[in-house]
């Protein structure tokens, strides 16, 4: 993907609405354009044991709400100074 395409990726993702309703795949390339790479196996994982962010199921499908996969995806990071404990 050229830089070109990234920044293309990035201004949609930024502009979805807070209270858009997302399919596990779609959530996932949504997190990763947004810097935060996550895989569709990993929000099943989290799903099924816990630790990911909030979804809905509809049918077969879960929905994640855009806004609180962005801030679970954000309450994630760790900041570290450098320093080895």
């Amino acid at each position: 993907m050229g830089k070109g395409s990234r920044a293309g990726v990035l201004a949609v993702t930024f502009q979805l609405p807070p209270d858009m309703l997302l399919k596990r795949e779609a959530t996932a390339r949504a997190l990763t354009a947004a810097g935060y790479p996550v895989a569709p196996a990993t929000l099943a994982r989290k799903a099924c044991r816990g630790g990911g962010p909030p979804f809905a199921v509809f049918g077969r499908n879960a929905l994640y709400r855009w806004q609180e996969a962005l801030d679970w995806a954000e309450g994630r990071l760790r900041v570290h100074d450098g320093e080895v404990a």
